[in-house]
C-alpha cells in the first residue's frame, strides 16, 4: 500500500507555509488536526525503536485511519492557507499595522489597549475596529486573543513551565481559566497539546 499528496498546480508550499503557521488561530486549528495524526501514527509505531514497523505490517483499518488524519491534516491546511493568504494584496493602512503591534505587545488577558492604540494612532475605537474588520476580516479582540495563543503556545513547548506560571504571567485567573480558554479555541487541553506536540 502507499500514499502520496499532490498540492494543486501553482502553490508554493516552501513560500505558503510558514504564513500558515506564523498565525495562531491557523496555527491552533492546524495542531487541532495534527493531533489526531500524531495519536494515531505513534500507537502504530513499534515499541522497539531499532525495529521500524513497515506500512506493509499495519492492518486495513489502521492504515485507513492513519491517512484519514493525514487528509484531515491537509484539508486544514489548505484552508488555513487560503484564510491567511489573500488573493489580492491590499496595502493595509499603517495605523492599522501599528495597531496590531500595540496589541501584541505584552498580549494578556484582559481589555484591548484601546487607549494606548488611540494615542499613538489617533484612531478613535469605534474606527480601529471598523478597520481591522475591513482589512484584516477580524476584530480588534480576535487579534488580542490570537496573540495570547501564541504566547501560550510558546509556553507550553516548554515542558518545565507550568501550567499555574503560565496563567499568572498572561493574565488568566487561574489554570483552570487557561484551560477553558484554550480549549474554546483549539478543542483540546494544554496538557493534551504537551503530550501530542512533537519533542
Amino acid at each position: 500500500m502507499a500514499f502520496s499528496l499532490a498540492l494543486p498546480a501553482g502553490i508554493d508550499a516552501h513560500r505558503v507555509l510558514p504564513l500558515v503557521i506564523s498565525d495562531a488561530a491557523a496555527s491552533a486549528r492546524l495542531q487541532s488536526a495534527a493531533l489526531p495524526l500524531i495519536i494515531a501514527l505513534t500507537s502504530t509505531a513499534s515499541p522497539d525503536p531499532r525495529r521500524e514497523r513497515h506500512p506493509e505490517s499495519l492492518d486495513v483499518a489502521t492504515w485507513l485511519e492513519v491517512h484519514q488524519h493525514l487528509s484531515a491534516f491537509v484539508a486544514t491546511w489548505y484552508r488555513a492557507w487560503g484564510e491567511t493568504v489573500p488573493t489580492s494584496s491590499p496595502v493595509v493602512d499603517s495605523r492599522v499595522q501599528l495597531a496590531r503591534s500595540l496589541i501584541g505587545l505584552d498580549a494578556r488577558m484582559g481589555p484591548v489597549p484601546f487607549d494606548r492604540v488611540q494615542e499613538r494612532t489617533g484612531l478613535s475605537r469605534v474606527h480601529v475596529d471598523r478597520l481591522f474588520r475591513s482589512t484584516l476580516g477580524h476584530s480588534p479582540k480576535e487579534e488580542l486573543d490570537r496573540r495570547i495563543l501564541e504566547r501560550v503556545l510558546r509556553r507550553l513547548a516548554d515542558p518545565q513551565r507550568a501550567l499555574k506560571s503560565i496563567a499568572h504571567e498572561l493574565g488568566f485567573a487561574d489554570s483552570s481559566h487557561l484551560c477553558r480558554w484554550f480549549r474554546r479555541r483549539t478543542g483540546h487541553s494544554p496538557e493534551r497539546y504537551r503530550r501530542a506536540a512533537p519533542a
